[in-house]
């Protein structure tokens, strides 16, 4: 009789993959760190491969997912499957906002508007960037009440409305403020002042940004047409301009001509 004792043998139990946290949705703005985290236990070795909207991302193989800098393409859905010889577990999404701040896209049309009195005009701007954003359109620096459209209706124009306008957007991310868009207001010119002794008739036909366009005409001339001048406009400030017209007959000289409410003054 006797006792025989047999070799060990080592009872093994596998333990599947279970969670202990799942990544955490993420809010960021373009450009910043980011990273998402999952702790997971179970029989080591743990594999870790996170996907984005369902689809693997490559090189993405530990329980920690890092951005340096997050950009908009980088938004989206991510879970991760943590799996060992035992199992796999899928943790639940976590989702990743991605903020895009305002970006204007080209600058206020048109860039330079030139409008009769009394017409009509708009000045439009397109943008991006994640909604919702505000927007404030300027005018010479100050804000104009209830103009926050991305199109700003000038309405009928008057002198009032020249000046330089800007746009500003801005959102959760960021602000941004446009190029400047300038507008002038014009109405027709006026002849203020006209020497008597002159013979010369003078009218006023067209008017544009800093140009005037001008007709003379001799009276004394039986049957003359009247022709085109151009010359000079010399700018004589507050808004009046003066042109110099040569007169005919026996009065032959330079008559000084005011002419105000030009354009562009």
């Amino acid at each position: 009789a006797g006792v025989v004792t047999s070799a060990e043998a080592v009872l093994t139990v596998l333990v599947p993959p279970s969670l202990i946290s799942s990544p955490a949705s993420v809010t960021a703005k373009v450009g910043e760190a980011v990273s998402l985290t999952v702790s997971a236990e179970g029989t080591a070795p743990l594999s870790y491969q996170w996907q984005k909207d369902g689809v693997a991302v490559s090189g993405a193989v530990s329980s920690v997912l890092t951005w340096s800098a997050v950009n908009a393409a980088d938004a989206g859905r991510y879970s991760v499957v943590v799996s060992n010889v035992a199992g796999v577990v899928t943790s639940a999404e976590a989702v990743l906002t991605v903020l895009v701040p305002p970006r204007i896209i080209g600058q206020p049309e048109p860039t330079r508007l030139v409008l009769k009195a009394g017409a009509s005009g708009v000045l439009t701007a397109v943008v991006e960037g994640t909604a919702p954003m505000d927007v404030q359109w300027f005018k010479d620096g100050v804000a104009l009440a209830g103009a926050t459209g991305l199109s700003l209706d000038l309405g009928g124009a008057e002198a009032a409305t020249a000046g330089t306008y800007s746009l500003e957007v801005s959102n959760s991310a960021g602000n941004v403020r446009a190029a400047m868009a300038e507008v002038g207001v014009w109405s027709d010119p006026v002849i203020r002042h006209f020497p008597a002794e002159s013979l010369l008739r003078v009218r006023v036909i067209a008017a544009g940004l800093l140009r005037v366009g001008v007709e003379i005409q001799d009276p004394s001339v039986v049957g003359t047409d009247w022709v085109p001048w151009s010359g000079s406009v010399t700018d004589e400030g507050q808004g009046v301009r003066g042109i110099a017209i040569p007169t005919g007959g026996a009065g032959a000289g330079m008559v000084r001509i005011r002419i105000e409410d030009l354009p562009g003054r």
